[in-house]
């Protein structure tokens, strides 16, 4: 499936390069002018192997790892002007869940919530558990809990701050192929009802065949694959 041309672009890099150090005199270049956009509603993977800089891309998109040269836009407009604004639209869907052991699967959910003081939390971390399939275990601990029943806790976690573009780390690599399905699943049940954009760093093919858009890292490059 490609998308329309006159989608809007929500997020888009401009020859960008990044090196880290590496000792004290040595550069290690890890991209070098590289473009890159993601449309509104995208359902996006990014694939590659191990150190070729898929996470480093994703910390640079977000605007968490700062890159050399090049411009990153948010709505056409340069990221560096209001990364703190923006980073407010973003939510993190991790491989680990990045759950709080001695928080309950209701209080890991509420917890941003309740740190910006957002009105009415319990009433959008309940309708959010029942759109995730988590209802019935709201009192749970994270070591009560399964690996699928994890990832839609961390998942249920990310959509309660509304945001407008969601990252994943190859979210479903701690899972069986059973539960990477039924994941895979509600990420495009959110992707289709909720509207949300999705990035996803992934070496799952169940992942690359929903995928709307793929690009490859490969040799300090990103290349897109039309899927």
């Amino acid at each position: 499936m490609k998308y329309l041309e006159s989608a809007l672009v929500l997020l888009e890099a401009k020859n960008i390069s990044k090196s880290f150090r590496v000792g004290f005199l040595k550069k290690k270049k890890v991209f070098e002018n590289i473009d890159f956009h993601v449309n509104q509603g995208d359902f996006l993977s990014i694939i590659g192997k191990s150190g070729e800089g898929k996470t480093t891309l994703v910390k640079i998109l977000a605007g968490i790892t700062h890159w050399d040269k090049g411009t990153v836009y948010y709505k056409g407009k340069k990221l560096g002007l209001f990364k703190n604004s923006f980073r407010k639209n973003l939510s993190f869907v991790f491989q680990d869940y990045k759950l709080i052991p001695n928080l309950t699967v209701l209080e890991n959910i509420a917890l941003p919530m309740r740190i910006k003081n957002t009105p009415q939390w319990k009433k959008k971390v309940r309708e959010t558990m029942e759109f995730v399939g988590i209802s019935h275990i709201s009192g749970s601990y994270p070591y009560q809990i399964s690996g699928g029943e994890s990832q839609r806790t961390s998942i249920a976690r990310a959509l309660c701050v509304e945001p407008e573009i969601i990252f994943a780390d190859e979210p479903t690599g701690n899972l069986d192929q059973e539960t990477e399905e039924e994941i895979l699943k509600l990420f495009k049940k959110v992707n289709q009802e909720m509207k949300k954009t999705f990035i996803i760093v992934t070496h799952e093919p169940s992942m690359l065949q929903h995928s709307n858009r793929i690009y490859k890292v490969e040799g300090g490059k990103v290349f897109e694959i039309h899927s």
